[in-house]
C-alpha cells in the first residue's frame, strides 16, 4: 500500500498488502472525484470477497487476500483480537466466519429440509495462530 494515495481512513499502510474496494482498469482516467473510500481496505469486504473466491474454487486468490489480513492483525502491529473497521469491534469484521462454514463444506437447503456439511480436505487451510 506504499504507493497508494488514500486519503481517507488508513487500515493498511506502506508495506501491508489489502484488497481496495475500488480500482480502475490500467489505461482509464480515474474521476477527479471518485468513489469515496475507493483507496481503502476493509477487511470485512475484503473476508467476502475471499470467500467468496474459495466457493468458486480460487482457493489460492482467496487466500492470499485471507493472508494478507491476518497479516495485518498479527499482535505487533495490530491487536489480533480487534479487526476494526469504520471503529473498533465493528460487526462486518464477523464475516471471516464465513470462513469456517465454506472449509466444512455447509449446505442448508430449507425448502428440502437439509443441512450438510462436506469438508474438503484439499483445500489449503491456513490456521490463524493467535498469541498473546
Amino acid at each position: 500500500m506504499r504507493n497508494i494515495f488514500n486519503p481517507w481512513r488508513l487500515y493498511s499502510l506502506n508495506d501491508e498488502a489489502g484488497l481496495m474496494i475500488c480500482t480502475w482498469p490500467e489505461g482509464t482516467v480515474k474521476p477527479a472525484v471518485p468513489l469515496t473510500y475507493s483507496t481503502e481496505t476493509m477487511n470485512g469486504f475484503e473476508y467476502q470477497a475471499a470467500v467468496h473466491m474459495i466457493q468458486k474454487g480460487k482457493v489460492a486468490e482467496g487466500m492470499e487476500i485471507v493472508e494478507a489480513i491476518r497479516d495485518r492483525y498479527d499482535g505487533e502491529r495490530r491487536s489480533p483480537w480487534n479487526e476494526f473497521e469504520c471503529g473498533s469491534n465493528y460487526a462486518r469484521s464477523m464475516a471471516s466466519y464465513s470462513l469456517l462454514l465454506t472449509y466444512s463444506g455447509f449446505e442448508y437447503d430449507m425448502t428440502v429440509k437439509r443441512i450438510f456439511f462436506n469438508p474438503n480436505c484439499r483445500r489449503r487451510f491456513v490456521p490463524m495462530l493467535l498469541v498473546a
